[in-house]
């Protein structure tokens, strides 16, 4: 019995040992591939760790400069704006040439307008921005630009919006299309009460307006802050601002607006959020060619594009 047990141990190791001659040059491909990956990951550990000091400081220089500009535009500009607690359309004047001026005469007069104040290529550092969004942290800034032009699309939008707004109550009344900041004229301020229904009607209140009565029969109204948006008699003023809201709210419900910033306003507390996670990270992702690395290439930069889709 003995005998054959040890027969049969021996057959066994035998044809191991076969098995491992017929595949030798498999195995030792194997052992290869995993000394070459140890190496390789081994070597990577110790050139990070030499390069510990450039990475922390590229980090700090990405934090200061990219990340915590970015996040401040997004929590101080566009939260507020988005929520109807800041303008960003404002009342400007841009001065305009004259035709068959006469001598002595001005040779340029003054138009209001309404232009955007709400910049949000203002939140992107340079350089330092695209170069973090390619070889660090590409989800988060690809989130964060994706928004950006969301914002500025919404502001375009509504600036056409409240110019058309403008027109069709200037069209409204008899009273002069100007500002009443500039002397004591009877006047409408279209445009800027367009700025001041926009607001109001994103933050779902009533314009926050005031109205004073100068002399008999005279009426001005102003916002908060004193600026006033018309002055003049007392029933046509009544008259135009009950005109110039109707124009505003039947505007706002046609363009779509109102949907447009409740969906951007949750986007941006969203990316608000993603952003502020890179202030509290220690880990620099990815090599680059400020701390010893090379700069990746265009089709390795379109390769990363395609792995994040």
């Amino acid at each position: 019995m003995g005998y054959k047990v040890w027969f049969l141990m021996v057959h066994q190791f035998s044809g191991f040992l076969d098995l491992l001659n017929r595949y030798s040059n498999i195995l030792v491909a194997l052992a290869t591939l995993v000394y070459v990956v140890l190496t390789y990951r081994m070597l990577r550990a110790l050139r990070r760790e030499s390069t510990r000091e450039l990475r922390l400081r590229h980090l700090q220089d990405i934090k200061e400069k990219v990340v915590q500009p970015l996040h401040d535009w997004i929590n101080q500009s566009a939260v507020p704006a988005l929520r109807g607690g800041a303008n960003f359309l404002v009342v400007t004047s841009r001065p305009f040439q004259r035709q068959n001026v006469a001598l002595g005469e001005p040779a340029y007069d003054c138009k209001l307008g309404l232009e955007v104040s709400l910049h949000p290529r203002d939140a992107i550092g340079g350089h330092l921005f695209w170069h973090t969004k390619q070889s660090h942290f590409p989800k988060e800034l690809d989130a964060a630009e994706h928004l950006l032009e969301e914002i500025e699309k919404l502001t375009s939008d509504s600036l056409s919006v409240a110019r058309q707004w403008a027109d069709e109550m200037a069209k409204a009344t008899p009273l002069l299309r100007g500002s009443g900041t500039v002397g004591t004229n009877e006047c409408a301020d279209s445009d800027f009460l367009a700025t001041v229904c926009l607001t109001s009607l994103i933050a779902n209140r009533e314009p926050d307006l005031r109205v004073q009565v100068l002399v008999h029969g005279a009426l001005e109204i102003s916002d908060s802050g004193g600026r006033p948006v018309a002055r003049g008699a007392t029933d046509t003023v009544r008259a135009w601002y009950s005109s110039a809201k109707k124009i505003a709210a039947e505007g706002w419900q046609a363009s779509g607006l109102g949907e447009r910033v409740q969906d951007l306003l949750r986007e941006t507390i969203l990316v608000s959020e993603l952003v502020s996670r890179l202030n509290l990270t220690y880990d620099l992702r990815g090599d680059c060619e400020y701390i010893g690395g090379r700069n990746p290439g265009r089709i390795k930069r379109l390769w990363r594009r395609l792995m994040r889709r």
